[in-house]
């Protein structure tokens, strides 16, 4: 699924800490799924798993109602539940320093890209962002130090494109120094042509007025 930036930024990154208790952990990861829910406007609990829930960890639960193999069961089934629902390049588990601090951590591979990119943002909801935006260019972790090409500026993706292309043209000492040429270009129909025949793609920044630009190969 696709995200806006403002639904990653309400995006409930951490869940539970401190903690292992089964009882604990069923409460914080039902909580997070129904906030995961209401940013997604998708149902995503089956009657079955909401009927368990609220017999082990419900407001009218008891200690009579309490059964350890259901609530395991019921446990992994929100852990799945969660994992599914996670933004790209990220997935539900326990941070890797601390086991008792559950929540959505970028996985090992776009961890490692966006630290080779320069791009690990302190924000998730950036950083998730991001990673969305490259695989639409059609990029993945692998692929992504050789295919970001930075960022450019501009309101719209054709501006910031003909920007782009006209940084590219000159940093890439393709033209001579001859100003009449160089002002002559239409460095709209330039980025056009990067588009059409060399894959590059510009996709809207978290920045106001920037959009990342990618190349896929």
């Amino acid at each position: 699924m696709t995200f806006t930036l403002s639904q990653l930024q309400a995006w409930p990154w951490l869940s539970s800490s401190g903690t292992l208790r089964s009882e604990d952990l069923l409460v914080s990861f039902w909580q997070t799924l129904e906030e995961v829910c209401r940013i997604r406007e998708k149902d995503l609990i089956p009657p079955s798993l909401l009927a368990s829930l609220e017999k082990l960890v419900g407001e009218d639960s008891s200690e009579k109602d309490w059964q350890e193999e259901e609530a395991s069961e019921t446990l992994d089934c929100l852990f799945d539940l969660l994992s599914e629902a996670a933004p790209s390049g990220f997935s539900f588990c326990s941070h890797p320093g601390d086991g008792a601090l559950f929540g959505f951590w970028l996985s090992e591979d776009w961890l490692s890209a966006l630290e080779d990119c320069d791009f690990l943002e302190e924000e998730p909801a950036s950083c998730a962002f991001f990673i969305q935006s490259a695989e639409e260019a059609g990029l993945s972790a692998d692929s992504l130090l050789e295919g970001f090409r930075g960022e450019s500026f501009g309101s719209s993706e054709e501006e910031a494109g003909a920007f782009y292309a006209k940084e590219h043209v000159e940093e890439a000492d393709l033209l001579p120094e001859t100003f009449w040429l160089r002002s002559c270009l239409d460095w709209l129909k330039v980025w056009e042509k990067l588009k059409e025949e060399h894959s590059f793609y510009a996709s809207p920044s978290f920045k106001s007025g920037t959009f990342f630009i990618f190349q896929a190969f």
